[in-house]
């Protein structure tokens, strides 16, 4: 469970812009070709192959069918054709001399004094190794993924070595044109005129609104609604009210009744408002004090310009400069790689058709099953900081606890109660939130109320643990500390400018999706804490990431003691391969069945149950009735695990289970489940059939004990220390812990962004 973000986009351009260190094959592995006798990476190709196909899913100017998914919308790219040639090839066509374009300048930089150093590199590849470590513990459990190897094949669709690669380098060539860009000075003349030639993506319009929302309403009440708004308008003419007064009836509210930013909205041309909103603000020339009515699909918006920010904004005026630089460089560097683009020698050589076809179709099904791959505990935690020449927000230095003779600051809670919650809520479903960040905060602060344990609710459990878990963290550190681990300033320094420039571009890729304009904001929407407040979070993980790794590491535990572990809890590791048929309990628009629709499912469900007893075949049952979206990737087929994001009485049933074949129609809050067992893998055998054979085997249940078993023992040690040195905050400030709690809980809506 987190924080409800749509994640990490599944189209790598989203993420960052890095890449590898290239042709690193292993001596009999398949290549997609050469450039220049240097091996195109792979992560570089599916990176630019599913760059494509998202950039066509966005256009919506294909006759492809992107509702599909998995093996079905892989056939829709192959057989739907433009101008008698079908987008498959048109896709692939373009991924390969994108992926020429990129090998040929990497080649030819790198012969630049300009190059990042052998040591930069190193420290890139580092940062690229962290970064997926970050994203693995904010969005691994909505994934399925407890590795970042998972991570690297469900949310990019690439072997983890593949993804390392393809940031590393990717990274090192945005850091080489990053110098060039240094280097380039402008004058205050070049820059006016860049911005005039340029100004309508530039300018910034700051807004102030008041919604008075129409969506559900019929047109009498429609027209209702108008006359309020002209009937305020009218008032705040006459200066009866002011807007303040307006604001007070407006419907774009955060979930405790406030009008959200108090109603002020700052909107540019790549910002992501309703149309109608957005070319109401951006016609503005001048600051107002008069109001107007603007209609959306949302209602009437009683708008004021309250600001237009020009050239002369310090802000405006760098982020002009800046562009302006970067257009320079990919000029300059467009221009250096011409020659060679025209140049035969530099042709794609080798091209290996069978095996590019494999990479593409493995984009879509996520079959990795013939990827031999390490499952490596996950590298040490990132967070972003902030450099004086950012406009981040200095660090909130609200106290919240006192450990020893330390201040304990606020975000620190913040990242541990998250890391509490998720673990606590690990497992649970709220698919029936579907994709509505609205109905998941529903279910969320109706599931915290719930007995966990203990006798305590989920939520009173989760604060008490968060706390837990920040007692621990800061013993670690002394630990660590005693240890003598240390971090120098030089190092401090390094990882942090590396970070400054990861969050620039997660800011510049993702800001107009998650509707942010600044550093802040994004990591807000992120990790909650502002880029300052997470600052020293991120040092003090580093030192405690590398202390803990070591020991884990020394670790050598009996087979003995691993097989005792193991039989404790075999639930928590074994895996149970299941095949299902979904039907869901809510219509197209997510609304409940009526009793009489469910009675109809239920029939229906019991007649397939039937068909299945009887011999009939599963996967064409699956295929036929299913609603599931794996019913088309898989055939249904799912490997479970007691963590597996799936309802909690089909990991009840199926747990259960000792024998292949069961059988069982179950209800959830969302569907009918029919299930069958396919697949049963534990400790030392594992029989039927598997969704995936690299995750699911016995190899991989001894993996995931021997690493849980370590870190068990390492948590122990942790504790131990604390006990002996009667370790414990002091001072603790409930009321700033349940300002964090309710923060957590919170949905804060916006009623005029997409």
């Amino acid at each position: 469970m987190k924080k409800y973000t749509k994640i990490i986009a599944l189209v790598l351009t989203c993420a960052m812009t890095v890449g590898l260190m290239a042709g690193c094959k292993n001596k009999n592995q398949s290549i997609i070709g050469k450039v220049n006798g240097t091996v195109i990476p792979d992560g570089l190709f599916i990176n630019n192959f599913a760059t494509e196909v998202y950039e066509a899913e966005q256009a919506k100017d294909t006759a492809i069918n992107f509702d599909l998914d998995g093996e079905a919308l892989y056939n829709s790219i192959r057989e739907t054709k433009k101008d008698d040639k079908s987008y498959y090839d048109i896709f692939v066509d373009a991924a390969l001399e994108n992926s020429r374009k990129f090998m040929i300048q990497y080649q030819i930089f790198s012969e630049k004094e300009e190059w990042p150093s052998e040591s930069d590199i190193d420290g890139l590849k580092k940062s690229a190794e962290s970064y997926l470590t970050q994203m693995l513990s904010y969005y691994g459990s909505s994934m399925g993924a407890s590795t970042v190897q998972e991570l690297a094949q469900k949310g990019y669709s690439m072997p983890y070595d593949d993804l390392i690669e393809y940031f590393t380098m990717s990274s090192t060539l945005e850091k080489y044109k990053a110098t060039l860009e240094e280097k380039v000075t402008l004058s205050e003349d070049e820059i006016t005129e860049y911005y005039r030639e340029h100004e309508s993506e530039y300018r910034s319009v700051q807004v102030r609104h008041s919604l008075i929302n129409t969506e559900k309403m019929e047109e009498d009440e429609k027209a209702e609604a108008y006359e309020k708004a002209q009937e305020l308008v009218e008032k705040y003419n006459k200066g009866e009210i002011t807007f303040d007064d307006i604001l007070k009836e407006s419907d774009d509210v955060s979930s405790e009744g406030k009008p959200n930013n108090d109603g002020y909205y700052t909107v540019q041309k790549s910002s992501n408002f309703v149309q109608a909103f957005k070319e109401w603000a951006l016609a503005c020339k001048e600051a107002s004090n008069a109001i107007e009515i603007v209609e959306t699909e949302y209602g009437y918006h009683i708008m004021q310009c309250t600001k237009v920010l020009g050239i002369e904004d310090d802000t405006v005026k760098e982020t002009v400069e800046s562009a302006y630089k970067v257009e320079l460089v990919n000029s300059q560097t467009e221009e250096a790689t011409k020659p060679y683009l025209e140049n035969k020698d530099y042709e794609i050589q080798k091209l290996n058709k069978g095996y590019i076809e494999k990479l593409a179709k493995r984009t879509f099904t996520g079959d990795f099953s013939d990827v031999e791959e390490a499952t490596a505990t996950p590298a040490e935690s990132v967070a972003p900081t902030a450099k004086p020449e950012y406009n981040d927000a200095a660090g909130d230095p609200t106290k919240i606890a006192q450990y020893k003779d330390q201040a304990v600051l606020k975000a620190y809670y913040v990242q541990f109660f998250s890391q509490a919650m998720n673990e606590i809520f690990t497992g649970y479903d709220f698919s029936a939130a579907g994709d509505s960040e609205e109905k998941f905060y529903e279910l969320l602060n109706e599931a915290v109320k719930k007995e966990y344990k203990d006798g305590k609710t989920y939520l009173e459990y989760g604060r008490e643990y968060g706390l837990e878990l920040l007692t621990n963290f800061l013993a670690t550190k002394d630990m660590a500390t005693e240890a003598g681990k240390t971090i120098s300033d030089e190092d401090k320094t390094k990882e942090l400018e590396q970070l400054d420039s990861q969050i620039d571009t997660m800011l510049q890729y993702y800001g107009t999706s998650y509707g942010v304009s600044t550093r802040d904001e994004l990591m807000q929407k992120l990790v909650s804490v502002n880029v300052n407040d997470y600052k020293s979070i991120y040092i003090d993980q580093i030192l405690v990431s590398e202390y803990a790794n070591e020991v884990i590491e020394e670790m050598k535990p009996e087979k003995s003691d691993l097989n005792a572990f193991y039989e404790k809890t075999p639930d928590d590791y074994r895996i149970v391969t299941i095949r299902h048929i979904s039907k869901s309990l809510s219509d197209d628009n997510g609304d409940p069945l009526s009793e009489e629709e469910q009675a109809n499912v239920l029939k229906l469900m019991e007649t397939l149950q039937a068909k299945l007893e009887n011999g009939d075949s599963v996967e064409a049952l699956v295929t036929g009735y299913s609603d599931a979206a794996d019913a088309s990737s898989s055939k249904g087929l799912v490997d479970l695990k007691k963590t597996t994001a799936i309802a909690n009485e089909v990991i009840e049933w199926a747990f259960a289970q000792n024998q292949l074949g069961a059988i069982s129609l179950i209800k959830t809050d969302s569907s009918y489940e029919l299930v069958i067992i396919e697949g049963l893998t534990d400790y030392t055998t594992t029989s039927g059939i598997v969704a995936n054979s690299t995750n699911t085997s016995v190899e991989a249940v001894a993996t995931a004990v021997t690493t849980a078993y370590k870190n068990n023992a390492f948590e122990d040690r942790v504790q131990q220390y604390v006990t002996e040195n009667h370790i414990a905050l002091t001072e603790v400030q409930n009321d700033i812990v349940d300002q964090v709690v309710t923060d957590f809980l919170t949905y804060k809506k916006s009623d005029t962004e997409k």
